[in-house]
C-alpha cells in the first residue's frame, strides 16, 4: 500500500508523516490487499466561530476500480488525522462488503440472505405428498 501525503498551508514534518502511515496502517490491515495507494490531503481552513482548524481528507483508491474518501476537520490536526483514518477505513469495509455481495452468483441471494442448497432429502418428502396411483 502506497501513501502520499499533501500539505496546504503549512509543512509536514517528518514524524507527522510517520504517524499518519502508521495510523493508516492499524486502520487498515484487514484490507492492505485491496487497497492500491492512499492520498492524503492535510489544510488549513476557517473555523466559523473564528480561528483556525485543520482538515483531513484522505482517498483510497481500491485495487479493484474503486475509490473511497473521508474527511473530518477538527481543531486538532492529530484528532482529524485520527476520526478521518476510522472513517475511511469503515468506508473500504463497506464498498468491499457491497462488492462481495453483487458479484456473488443471483441463484445463492435470497431476499439479501444466502440461500441454503435444497438438499436430496427435501426433494424426496415433497414427492411424498403426490396422492397414490390406482392399480
Amino acid at each position: 500500500m502506497r501513501f502520499e501525503i499533501r500539505d496546504r498551508g503549512f509543512k509536514v514534518a517528518e514524524g507527522l508523516r510517520d504517524y499518519v502511515g502508521l495510523r493508516l496502517m492499524s486502520e487498515l490491515d484487514h484490507h492492505v490487499r485491496q487497497v492500491d495507494s492512499v492520498t492524503v490531503c492535510l489544510s488549513d481552513v476557517d473555523a466559523p466561530e473564528g480561528g483556525i482548524e485543520r482538515r483531513c481528507r484522505m482517498v483510497v483508491l481500491l485495487v479493484s476500480s474503486g475509490e473511497v474518501a473521508a474527511e473530518e476537520t477538527d481543531a486538532g490536526l492529530y484528532t482529524a488525522i485520527d476520526r478521518a483514518a476510522e472513517r475511511l477505513a469503515n468506508g473500504v469495509a463497506l464498498a468491499l462488503a457491497r462488492r462481495s455481495v453483487a458479484s456473488a452468483p443471483s441463484r445463492q441471494l435470497r431476499g439479501g440472505a444466502a440461500e441454503r442448497p435444497r438438499t436430496r432429502r427435501s426433494q424426496d418428502i415433497r414427492g411424498a405428498n403426490r396422492p397414490m396411483e390406482s392399480i
